[in-house]
């Protein structure tokens, strides 16, 4: 099976090396991109574009001291689920993918807003959470993307509309965004960060748990997590 062209993956390799991050200005990145990519008829495999997601994943990690594992961690966990709901091939490949891009928006924020070591305020909040909203518009602009653009960019939306950049509910929400939010939550939760530790598999679940009680969150995919990583070895993964 074939996903995405040569063109299109040479294109984010070209586009995302890690030291390029501190030059390429937040608000050129929509436009590098949609200049980059052009249509192509060779396509990479699954292999070759799991292999990309993991690059993008490191690259966008990269920015952020505090962050420099939750990409890559959130796409790992997207596999894991996509595999146990068993998806097709090129599905799962596309969701691994999603889980890497899915803070790529995070590139369009300023660096002491994502590093900065104490609460943030009101106004710093409100640019924070910009960065699903940037997903979305990045995404958006490449050709054969729609579904990735849609499994990243929801990643913080809420069954009850509470959530954003688009307030969407549960009716309209899909499986595999109600996933996406889940794996995010999860590996969110098992980072250590500047403000909490990295909380063990039973605290994150109970944690998931009052969300899915708040109407927040799906309570059958958090069952299904809780039994697919509760015992899950996360130490053989690179």
């Amino acid at each position: 099976g074939r996903l995405f062209s040569v063109e299109v993956s040479a294109a984010f390799l070209k586009a995302f090396k890690p030291k390029m991050l501190t030059y390429l200005a937040p608000t050129n990145i929509d436009a590098f991109l949609r200049g980059s990519i052009k249509k192509h008829n060779d396509e990479y495999s699954y292999t070759d574009v799991d292999n990309l997601a993991t690059l993008l994943a490191r690259i966008v990690d990269f920015k952020s001291h505090y962050n420099c594992r939750h990409s890559i961690g959130v796409a790992q966990k997207a596999k894991i689920m996509a595999e146990y709901y068993e998806f097709p091939a090129d599905k799962v490949s596309k969701y691994y993918l999603a889980g890497a891009l899915h803070d790529i928006g995070k590139l369009m924020i300023s660096i002491d807003i994502l590093d900065k070591p104490d609460r943030l305020s009101e106004a710093e909040f409100e640019k924070m959470k910009s960065h699903a909203y940037y997903t979305s518009s990045i995404l958006n602009n490449i050709k054969g993307m729609k579904d990735i653009m849609v499994w990243a960019s929801h990643h913080h939306e809420k069954l009850n509309g509470t959530g954003y950049p688009f307030h969407l509910t549960g009716d309209v929400l899909s499986h595999e965004e109600r996933l996406m939010t889940c794996c995010d939550i999860y590996q969110a939760l098992a980072e250590e960060r500047i403000y909490k530790e990295a909380y063990p598999h039973d605290k994150i679940i109970h944690i998931m748990k009052i969300a899915v009680e708040k109407g927040e969150i799906d309570g059958s995919i958090v069952n299904d997590i809780d039994k697919v990583f509760g015992n899950y070895d996360f130490s053989k993964l690179q």
